[in-house]
């Protein structure tokens, strides 16, 4: 039996897994560069969604010159990402979309349900994402003809059924992490203890059950730093100073700004 999109008188080939994302380079977008990687029997092509504030061109050239296959489609309407897509599936051919994050999940399934790729996935990566009714309408409809609706933790894939996912089409792949990267700084034993944040102050990040915990650890006698190292607008840099101000802050809280904004807002 011939593969799917395979010509019936070429030999097998390796299956191809397109992986659609936001070109934030946020961390949706380095785990869909993380699964682009070499895999053993599989091709894969990342193709990025631009995105109006960041000039994707050296991420991209970095990217190509570690050898991934990498293409970027316009944002600047809806229908314009689809068609983009569409061209890149009818052109590559692949066996499986993987539409990470939203909204991409959304673009993403119907380019390629339309370029009649076999298999589509979503990953969805946040409890809180933004579904209003229209878009939560279209997710649903995609959902009956979607291969996996993955969840990167057991909330994630609980809010997904909450919503009116079909459970028996999502499961869940837990985000890991290679610790392995990490391994060249000082022994674990003469680390300091700490709890670590790594997320952008936005409406869909939880930073207060962090800033609570660590309040409720400390009054319980088990002093641990809790550090955020944050990416943020000047505005959104300035959001722990409020905090601060009007909670009763734990002493061993931190910031560590990635950028010179974050920086001069925080006084760091």
């Amino acid at each position: 039996m011939t593969p799917p999109g395979a010509d019936a008188a070429s030999p097998a080939r390796a299956l191809r897994v397109l992986h659609f994302v936001s070109g934030g380079f946020s961390g949706a977008t380095q785990v869909a560069i993380d699964l682009c990687g070499p895999q053993s029997g599989q091709d894969t092509l990342l193709v990025l969604r631009r995105r109006h504030s960041i000039d994707p061109a050296p991420r991209v050239a970095q990217l190509r010159a570690q050898g991934l296959q990498v293409e970027v489609v316009p944002r600047w309407s809806h229908w314009a990402t689809i068609r983009a897509l569409m061209r890149l599936c009818r052109d590559w051919r692949p066996d499986v979309l993987v539409a990470h994050g939203f909204s991409e999940h959304l673009w993403g399934r119907y380019a390629g349900l339309w370029a009649g790729v076999p298999r589509l996935i979503q990953v969805e990566h946040n409890t809180r994402e933004r579904y209003g009714w229209w878009r939560l309408r279209q997710s649903l409809w995609l959902a009956q003809r979607t291969e996996r609706i993955i969840g990167v933790s057991r909330a994630v894939r609980d809010a997904l059924v909450a919503r009116g996912h079909p459970a028996e089409r999502c499961t869940v792949v837990l985000n890991g992490i290679d610790l392995a990267r990490w391994q060249g700084g000082r022994p674990w034993d003469e680390r300091e203890d700490a709890l670590v944040m790594p997320a952008r102050f936005a409406g869909q990040k939880d930073h207060f059950t962090l800033i609570r915990a660590t309040a409720l650890l400390a009054a319980r006698g088990c002093a641990r730093w809790c550090t955020w190292p944050a990416r943020a607008s000047r505005a959104g840099a300035r959001a722990p100073n409020g905090w601060r101000a009007s909670w009763a802050w734990p002493s061993r809280c931190a910031f560590w700004a990635m950028c010179a904004t974050c920086r001069a807002c925080w006084g760091a």
